[in-house]
């Protein structure tokens, strides 16, 4: 990707509104594979990541659940991978 790409992907970042206590960043965990480990299925993003995540492939079937919280998310991407 180049410069200009990635400075219009922070300006429409910086763009995006947020409703009252809603966060600028978020976790994701996405449904494991066999052999998965935390790091595969679980990051933090933000709206204009997601849309790169998107680009890259990902599918909403695949995102198992987005949170708020990284403690919460890393709970249930434990869970997910016993």
């Amino acid at each position: 990707m180049n410069t200009d790409a990635i400075s219009s992907r922070i300006a429409l970042s910086a763009s995006i509104q947020y409703g009252a206590g809603f966060p600028k960043t978020f976790w994701v965990v996405t449904r494991p594979e066999k052999g998965s480990v935390i790091e595969d299925i679980l990051f933090e993003s933000d709206m204009a990541r997601m849309e790169l995540q998107f680009k890259g492939g990902l599918k909403a079937s695949e995102i198992y659940g987005v949170y708020g919280k990284e403690a919460e998310a890393t709970k249930i991407a434990k869970g997910l991978l016993k």
